[in-house]
């Protein structure tokens, strides 16, 4: 029996339904729009939220450091030696993007009668700092004049009371000495974690290579940056086979605490996730039974006329996945406007202390609106079967005399 597609489009517009009807389906229908409004917006802040935090770490640090085996956390206590053949095969390693050597060195540093402690950390690519910059110039770290330049955190400039272009005194020790320099401030830096902010201030390394006597073998770090953040646990094997005298660490090891939290963010996301495909569900079977009740007496005059199950299933199925394509289309589009609004304007605020930025990011996961539609649609089906199996159990006459 082939069913036209004008019976169909009736149940879908509800007509001759009464107002009731109406009104409740529209309920429904704007329960699937928010629902599905929920879900996409959780997702896309959710992703953004963690896209931030880990790029701020890998630029700030990277995806692997090299470090030597140390019984305290003194970055300064011991060197890492690696030959140039090691460094060139790290660097072959398709998956490898940069390898960079790092220098530190504990100071005081002081501006009147204002010192702070702090570790130098000293650089040659000074392109990733850039996006953390929010006064001066980076770049002029690698200035090769007799000027020593220093780029210090915000809180740490606040807490000095120092600006850029002004200088400040450095005390350091050698040895069993100490000596004071002069450094001048070119660049004011802001990552939001406390991790960063409060303990390193960035130089050029030669200026501690110079000061500890070092050859250009040696540094305290070795910081890997890849092309994908996907390649990380993939490469470091290959890694810590070259460096078996060194310990090789992600930077979810060498930020443990910051990764778990970020871990745990993520299971909200799947507890808000379930709440609202249950919340979903409820409002897909209200809608379903509230077509089939309103359209019980067509059923039963259908069924008389030779229509079986699946012309029946098919009649209810249409109809409720036009709806909801339609309701999930609208929430979908409402977070897209809501997603370029917020990266645009910044209209949700955070409080950095805790939150480690400004705003909420958002970002769109392609992977997680699939994963809507689809979850929503198998709820919709096993949905769409009970109630249709439950109108189904009446007889023809029951259900055409149904009001």
């Amino acid at each position: 029996m082939n069913i036209p597609w004008t019976t169909k489009i009736g149940i879908i517009l509800l007509k001759n339904a009464n107002s009731r009807i109406r009104y409740l389906l529209i309920i429904s229908f704007v329960a699937m729009i928010l629902t599905s409004l929920v879900m996409f917006m959780t997702s896309f802040f959710l992703k953004g939220f963690n896209q931030e935090i880990k790029e701020k770490c890998f630029h700030y640090s990277a995806h692997i450091q090299i470090l030597p085996y140390s019984l305290d956390n003194n970055p300064t206590a011991y060197e890492v030696d690696l030959s140039s053949e090691v460094l060139n095969s790290i660097k072959n390693l398709p998956e490898v993007s940069s390898v960079n050597s790092v220098l530190y060195q504990g100071v005081i540093l002081k501006n009147h009668d204002k010192i702070e402690g702090q570790i130098l950390k000293g650089i040659t690519d000074v392109s990733k700092y850039k996006n953390f910059i929010i006064d001066g110039n980076i770049s002029t770290l690698n200035n090769s004049d007799s000027i020593n330049r220093i780029a210090l955190s915000q809180q740490t400039a606040r807490k000095l009371g120092v600006k850029v272009g002004e200088d400040i005194l450095i005390a350091y020790l050698i040895g069993s000495d100490y000596s004071i320099d002069k450094f001048r401030v070119t660049a004011l830096f802001k990552t939001s974690l406390e991790e960063f902010d409060l303990t390193y201030s960035l130089v050029h390394k030669t200026l501690i290579r110079e000061r500890l006597h070092l050859d250009t073998m040696r540094s305290h770090t070795i910081e890997i940056m890849l092309h994908h953040y996907e390649d990380l646990h993939k490469t470091l094997p290959h890694i810590d086979t070259l460096v078996p005298d060194y310990q090789v660490l992600d930077i979810a090891q060498l930020y443990p605490s910051l990764f778990d939290w970020l871990h745990l963010m993520s299971q909200n996301e799947y507890i808000i996730w379930t709440i609202m495909l249950i919340v979903c569900i409820v409002n897909i079977l209200s809608m379903i039974w509230i077509l089939i009740l309103d359209r019980v007496q067509m059923v039963g005059t259908l069924m008389a006329y030779g229509a079986q199950r699946k012309h029946i299933y098919s009649i209810f199925f249409q109809t409720t996945i036009m709806l909801q394509v339609f309701a999930f289309g609208l929430g979908f589009i409402f977070s897209l406007v809501f997603l370029w609004l917020q990266n645009s304007f910044h209209l949700i605020k955070l409080d950095e202390a805790i939150y480690y930025m400004s705003y909420a990011p958002m970002s769109f996961a392609l992977d997680k609106v699939i994963y809507v539609f689809i979850l929503s649609f198998v709820a919709s089906w096993l949905a769409i079967l009970v109630a249709v199996n439950l109108v189904l159990k009446n007889s023809i006459t029951s259900l055409t005399k149904f009001e």
